[in-house]
This record gives structure tokens, C-alpha cells and sequence, in this order.
């Protein structure tokens, strides 16, 4: 039965890489966050940001095995040390995603003891055959997420009462910050440890259309997420809310503890991942769009750093050729 079971996931490899790719670029804060952008910036905004958010894991997946020297710089101990730094942050914005959605449910006290079991348990269940254990997890997890919101969207029409009143644009200003978004969204995969682990598995086992795939299953996400965003939402419909967030956080949170486990090993990366969960609460205040923006502008810096690298070993490869 075991060995059914296997065989089933190898020959459904692609779709299951394809769904765990779009559960891990999630995170936490997207579900939240993309309906705060349709409310109060408007449908042009949200676009922009959803267009680039729906890309990035195919441009992803287009670019890291296409641009020279890049697969072996992303593997150099500074680059893979940043980000591994990157990976701690991410635990951090999911573990705050947690706290800050069940907080005003049942306070401020069980809401950090919630986060904190939540992060545990994975850290512990990472372990071994973290990346395949990781990606398997994913599917029930995200398939929860999208039966979810699909209830709470219907819970919208039969129980929610008035609908809110959705504008195009507020202000110009609104269109240059998600402008300013499509960057940080694009440099997000390239710096971030748990996709490459994955990308290389899929590249080896020749399953790159998973990265396409993923970019429709995250449109697909980000459509509910804009229907989600027109309801004035009651008690049941917040209920499957917070549940859906968790669930979205916790899709992050195995793939970003088995992340930290490449720069060192297996046994390192426990540590360490350890280390970020029991400090943690330190940065609670930070809140997490602030831990997002802290990270998501290292990220652009560092990506750029990354191809003026490749470039220079281009410039290098060629004057050594012409030499």
C-alpha cells in the first residue's frame, strides 16, 4: 500500500511540485494583505500586485537555470548565508501572521503560545526528508486553503450583509507602490532557499512545467482572495478566516525550517531554526508588514549584487577566451 502510494506521488510529481511552490510563496500575510490592497488602494493596484505575484514563481523557473554562473552563485556560502538569514525572517512573518489573525480571538497570550506549538511541531517534523515531506504536506494544507475561501465566499453572499464599495484607484501614488512591489515580488524566488532546494529537484527529474503550473494555482488563490475582498464579513466568515491564514502560514513555515537546514546541515539548520522560533517574540512588535519590507528590500540589494556577479564572470569567461 505504502509502495501505491509512492508511486502515485512520483507519477503526479508535477502538479504536487506545481501546488507546493504556490503554497510556499504564499505566506501568511498575502490573504490579508491582498484584500487590505483592494479596500484601500483600489482594483489597478491589486492587479499590478497580483499579476507580479502570479509570475514570479514561472519567471522563476524561466530564469535560474537560463542565466550563466547563477545556479552556482546562488550555492556560494554568502549568497546561501543570506539566505538563510532571509528563511529566519520568513518563520518570523508566518509565526506573526498567526499571532496578529488569532490574537483579537483568544488574546494576545494563546495567540503567541499558538504560534509557537505551531512552529515546534514542524521544526520537529522537518526533520528527515524535510524538501518531499515539505511538498506532500503542502497538498492537503493548500487544499484546505482553497475550500476555505471558496466557503467563506459563499458565506459572503447567503450570510454577510452589506458589500463594500470597491474603487478602481484611490491615488496615483497607490500604482507607483505596486510598481515598487513587482520588484521585491520578482527577487522574492531568486533569494529564497526552500525554491531553489525544489527547483533543482524538479530540474533533475525534468518537471519545469511545475513552475508555470504554480503560477496559475496562485492566480487562482489571488481571485479568490479579490472576491473575498468585496464581503463585510460576520463572525463565521472571520472564524474560516483565521483558520485559512494559519493554514497559509503553516505552508511557509515547513519549507522555510527545512531552508535553514542547507547552509549547514541537517543538525545546524535544527539549531538554528530552533534559535528563530525561541526569539521570536522579540520581534513580535515589528508587526509583519515591517519584517516583510526589512527583508523584501535586502532581497532586491542582494539580487542585484547576484547579477552583477554573473555579468563580471560573463566579462571574465570572455577575455579569458579572447586571450
Amino acid at each position: 500500500m505504502i509502495k501505491n502510494f509512492r508511486g502515485w506521488l512520483r507519477k503526479h510529481a508535477t502538479f504536487l511540485y506545481a501546488m507546493s511552490l504556490a503554497a510556499s510563496w504564499a505566506w501568511g500575510t498575502s490573504l490579508v494583505v491582498g484584500m487590505n490592497i483592494v479596500q484601500n488602494r483600489g482594483v489597478v493596484p491589486f492587479l499590478i500586485w497580483g499579476v507580479a505575484n502570479s509570475l514570479a514563481l514561472p519567471l522563476f523557473g524561466y530564469l535560474a537555470f537560463r542565466i550563466p554562473y547563477f545556479d552556482d552563485i546562488m550555492k556560494s556560502k554568502p549568497v546561501v548565508l543570506f539566505q538563510s538569514v532571509v528563511q529566519v525572517f520568513a518563520l518570523w512573518i508566518q509565526m506573526n501572521a498567526i499571532y496578529e489573525i488569532t490574537e483579537s480571538m483568544i488574546g494576545a497570550t494563546a495567540a503567541t503560545i499558538l504560534a509557537l506549538a505551531i512552529a515546534v511541531l514542524f521544526l520537529f517534523l522537518m526533520y528527515t526528508n524535510g524538501i518531499w515531506r515539505g511538498v506532500v504536506l503542502d497538498q492537503p494544507i493548500w487544499t484546505l486553503c482553497y475550500g476555505a475561501m471558496i466557503v467563506i465566499a459563499i458565506s459572503g453572499f447567503v450570510l454577510g450583509g452589506d458589500t463594500r464599495e470597491i474603487v478602481m484607484l484611490n491615488s496615483m501614488s497607490d500604482v507607483s507602490w505596486a510598481l515598487y512591489t513587482c520588484l521585491v515580488l520578482f527577487c522574492g524566488p531568486l533569494m529564497n532557499l526552500p525554491f531553489w532546494q525544489v527547483a533543482r529537484k524538479i530540474r533533475d527529474e525534468g518537471k519545469m512545467q511545475a513552475f508555470n503550473i504554480s503560477g496559475v494555482l496562485f492566480a487562482v488563490y489571488l481571485v479568490l482572495v479579490y472576491i473575498l475582498a468585496a464581503f463585510e464579513f460576520v463572525p463565521f466568515m472571520n472564524l474560516l478566516l483565521t483558520i485559512t491564514v494559519c493554514c497559509v502560514s503553516i505552508s511557509t513555515i515547513d519549507n522555510a525550517i527545512v531552508g535553514l537546514q542547507e547552509f549547514a546541515g541537517r543538525k545546524v539548520g535544527f539549531v538554528t531554526a530552533a534559535a528563530s522560533i525561541i526569539a521570536w517574540p522579540i520581534v513580535i512588535p515589528m508587526g509583519v508588514m515591517n519584517l516583510w519590507l526589512t527583508m523584501g528590500t535586502a532581497r532586491i540589494w542582494v539580487t542585484a549584487a547576484c547579477f552583477v556577479w554573473c555579468a563580471w564572470k560573463c566579462l571574465y569567461r570572455k577575455e579569458r577566451e579572447n586571450g
